[in-house]
């Protein structure tokens, strides 16, 4: 990896830390001033929507403790090397997806499990609670 794209990838990673952390901010205040413990007996619906706050915000809090390690693993000196086989990651793969720890080698082989990656009924309940917020704005 070369220091020029060394830094684009540090640049990314700090400017998704900042995203990812004003949203969680955003979304732990939605779920404070929107739901209450009495809210959630009322319906269904409220359930389902908070059950979907509750995944998006699992789904943010993953997304930044994988970006917090990519960015300990640039002090480190190991950012873009494969936690698993040791080899250096695709940079195109870095800059897609900057805090990935595995080459696509490793990622595909299903050899180790990444931790920031979502199962399909958490990618399903994003899009659900996306398409929910875009409704209710």
């Amino acid at each position: 990896m070369s220091q020029n794209q060394l830094m684009v990838a540090i640049e990314n990673l700090r400017l998704e830390e900042t995203r990812t952390r004003h949203k969680l901010s955003n979304l732990r205040n939605e779920l404070m001033s929107h739901i209450g413990p009495d809210d959630l007996e009322d319906s269904i619906p409220e359930v389902m929507e908070h059950e979907m706050a509750l995944s998006w915000l699992r789904e943010l809090e993953s997304r930044l403790e994988a970006i917090e390690h990519a960015l300990q693993r640039v002090e480190q000196g190991s950012y873009g090397i494969c936690e698993h086989c040791g080899q250096p990651i695709d940079p195109a793969r870095l800059e897609v997806m900057p805090e990935t720890t595995l080459c696509i080698h490793c990622k595909t082989s299903g050899e180790q499990p990444s931790p920031q990656r979502m199962s399909s009924s958490e990618v399903e309940w994003m899009e659900a609670w996306r398409e929910h917020k875009t409704i209710m704005e």
